[in-house]
């Protein structure tokens, strides 16, 4: 069964918290199975996905055990494997969470990258951080290299700071999305999804 975190909740804690959106299900870090972590491991070792990191290296299977199992006494990150109709299609996560703002990040399974499944993923992880979590301003800090990324992010409604930032000598720019902007995007979405229903009829 799907836990879902409610507000005023004082028994559930909404980073260990699993969640259901549509076909999308969002399983914690701190519930995977041995093969599950190993799974997103091997994703995030791909050449395709740890060259847009702030840590390219290779990560080993021990550390990256480790780190799971200290998850669940995290205050301020959450990391969670999505499934689309039990297939597993991706990673997301956010750090520097003090319950008003974070920093999010996101990686596809190698295989799904150019399919599109990130920006269905995306939608309903900033639907679950917005409406769920609560915060107020959203975060993102994308490599200057990857154009792609910076577009995207773009159509979500992110501002986009004037000054680039260098992590490790490599060029970053930083993107903010607050609630407002979250809000009236949402809506938007959800009226152009309706018109197309209504338009098939």
């Amino acid at each position: 069964m799907t836990k879902e975190y409610t507000s005023g909740s004082n028994s559930i804690n909404p980073l260990y918290t699993n969640y259901q959106r549509d076909k999308f299900f969002f399983k914690s870090f701190t519930d995977l199975d041995i093969e599950e972590a190993k799974l997103v491991l091997r994703w995030r070792n791909h050449d395709n996905v740890r060259k847009w990191m702030f840590n390219n290296n290779i990560i080993i299977e021990e550390e990256h055990l480790n780190f799971i199992k200290t998850l669940h006494q995290s205050k301020d990150k959450a990391y969670w494997l999505v499934y689309k109709n039990d297939k597993p299609m991706a990673v997301v996560y956010f750090v520097n969470y003090d319950k008003k703002s974070c920093e999010w990040g996101i990686y596809i399974n190698p295989n799904s990258i150019g399919s599109g499944v990130g920006l269905d993923v995306q939608f309903y992880f900033l639907n679950i951080l917005f409406n769920a979590i609560h915060i107020e301003n959203l975060y993102a800090y994308v490599d200057k290299q990857n154009v792609e990324n910076l577009n995207i992010q773009k159509l979500f409604n992110f501002e986009q700071h004037p000054d680039v930032e260098y992590i490790d000598n490599s060029p970053y720019v930083k993107l903010e999305l607050k609630k407002q902007n979250w809000e009236s995007l949402d809506k938007e979405i959800k009226q152009f999804k309706i018109n197309q229903l209504l338009n098939r009829k």
